[in-house]
């Protein structure tokens, strides 16, 4: 009898390897997501969320400077970098969300020293609200005689444009390195 159970016993070792293996795996991967988790910075978590608001955590890469967003269930949302335009008075900074390769799902202005009645200008005209969805390729300052692209706010041209550029300088930057 003892002979049966030393044929099966490399089978039943294999099994118990499996089993151990898997429950390691399942250890492993809570314990790097609390890691993970444990590593976020609210502050930067917060203006994150303000492009996707579902964001729960993010990884970032220092060689890409990108920030990959997942939801509570890991699953990625989308990317986000900064990029840099100039304005009428001097630079602007955004942080461009990207829904995938090829959209861009929202954009933030983190800093700029436009005319208050130029950036006004912007807002009050819903300027920022023309890049949500907007295809990447058709992320560059609009012309009369060019279709597509965004449309500038009459009156605040520069201002415009330097957004735009920011904008695109960010994504098209960066691009090549997402996944």
């Amino acid at each position: 009898m003892l002979d049966r159970f030393k044929k099966y016993y490399p089978l039943f070792f294999l099994v118990l390897v499996i089993l151990a293996s898997s429950a390691l795996m399942m250890s492993a991967e809570k314990i790097n997501r609390l890691v993970l988790e444990s590593r976020q910075a609210p502050e930067t978590l917060a203006l994150l969320q303000q492009l996707f608001t579902e964001a729960t955590f993010y990884t970032y890469r220092v060689d890409t400077e990108i920030y990959t967003l997942y939801d509570s269930r890991r699953h990625k949302l989308g990317y986000a970098m900064y990029g840099e335009g100039f304005g009428y008075r001097g630079k602007i900074t955004v942080l461009a969300g990207l829904k995938d390769k090829e959209t861009i799902h929202n954009i933030i202005v983190i800093n700029q020293i436009e005319d208050i009645s130029y950036w006004n200008m912007l807002k009050n005209n819903n300027f920022f609200a023309q890049f949500i969805g907007l295809k990447i390729e058709e992320c560059y300052p609009s012309f009369a005689w060019l279709p597509g692209g965004v449309d500038a706010v009459s009156g605040s041209t520069i201002s415009s444009r330097g957004v735009t550029n920011a904008v695109r300088d960010a994504i098209l930057d960066k691009l090549e390195y997402l996944d």
